[in-house]
């Protein structure tokens, strides 16, 4: 969508290459998430169809988002996250009219959860976040909230540094874009076999460590948190094609995980639940959308916690050299 608000004009003569490259990633135990592969396609597709129907620029615009507002609603479950998340990002007048295409969005949404539910019927298989249980919310809850929102929102900064700093080294080979793969890839791999959940995106191994999380050290559940940051950087800088939300998430459930180790006397899922809005808020700059994503996995008790995550660091103002890479972290 960055490249769409930006006048460029999508091509789609290439779609089959996209899609394999948004496989790739997948396959191969990239930090990234299928979004921003599968959003490719779908705003090539909708250059195709603007081609055949003569349909306007403004409008293929607007088409586009829609169609990315079902495609992330469907990929992470959560229906009006894909509608909100494309609603905090619109800027400027629409070709459609606004009420036409909140139709629009909801009618694409519900059809591509039919078109996910008869495939997943057929096929099995699928993709989604795992679900956290209960959480308690007393007095050393309602204290920790603000330092676990602080905290996550400067692990969300410190992301930015990350990319930035991954782009300064990463400058001198931006011409040569296969030896780069293949720098990431060694990097990638090497990484993890050190610490091997920082590969894939992170959605399947969010069960693992649900429960596996008490066993493990203080030091690698927030290591664990951290590098994965910086890999979901190191892939995105050298070439890999993906998206961030499914790796973020992780990443910031790691950390939250380890402040849950570190003070055990505050609810673990409170923690989790606080620190992830607030890395996710920090890095997408949309504090709706968040909660909206983030409810699929947590109890309705921890809406208001991630409220205040999300909106304390979306509010924290960003360095003016990260500015511009914001609206890339939350297409």
């Amino acid at each position: 969508m960055a490249a769409i608000k930006q006048g460029k004009r999508l091509p789609y003569d290439n779609l089959p290459v996209i899609a394999v490259c948004a496989l790739v990633p997948l396959i191969f135990g990239g930090s990234l998430g299928p979004e921003a592969g599968l959003t490719g396609v779908i705003a090539g597709l909708c250059y195709w169809l603007a081609d055949r129907f003569k349909y306007a620029y403004e409008e293929v615009e607007d088409l586009a988002q829609v169609g990315i507002a079902a495609t992330l609603g469907v990929i992470f479950h959560a229906p009006l996250f894909g509608f909100v998340n494309q609603v905090e990002d619109e800027k400027g007048g629409q070709a459609i009219p606004k009420n036409s295409k909140i139709l629009l969005y909801f009618i694409a949404i519900f059809a591509g959860f039919g078109v996910y539910i008869l495939l997943s019927g057929l096929f099995g298989g699928g993709m989604g976040l795992g679900r956290f249980g209960h959480i308690t919310i007393g007095r050393n809850e309602l204290l920790a909230m603000l330092p676990l929102a602080l905290v996550g929102a400067l692990c969300g900064i410190l992301y930015f540094y990350f990319a930035k700093g991954v782009k300064v080294v990463t400058a001198p080979l931006e011409k040569h874009k296969v030896f780069l793969g293949i720098i990431g890839g060694l990097v990638l791999g090497g990484v993890g076999m050190l610490l091997p959940f920082t590969m894939f995106a992170g959605e399947h191994q969010m069960g693992e460590m649900m429960e596996i999380w008490q066993t493990l050290p203080i030091w690698l559940l927030f290591l664990t948190g951290i590098v994965k940051l910086l890999m979901i950087n190191i892939c995105i800088g050298t070439g890999w094609r993906g998206g961030n939300i499914f790796p973020i998430i992780f990443s910031a459930v790691c950390i939250g995980y380890g402040f849950a180790a570190l003070f055990p006397m505050v609810d673990a899922t409170f923690c989790v639940a606080v620190v992830t809005a607030a890395v996710a808020g920090a890095i997408m700059r949309k504090p709706i959308a968040v909660v909206m994503l983030l409810i699929i996995c947590f109890p309705v008790d921890a809406i208001i916690p991630m409220c205040v995550g999300a909106i304390i660091a979306a509010s924290i103002p960003l360095p003016k050299r990260f500015r511009q890479m914001t609206d890339a972290q939350g297409e």
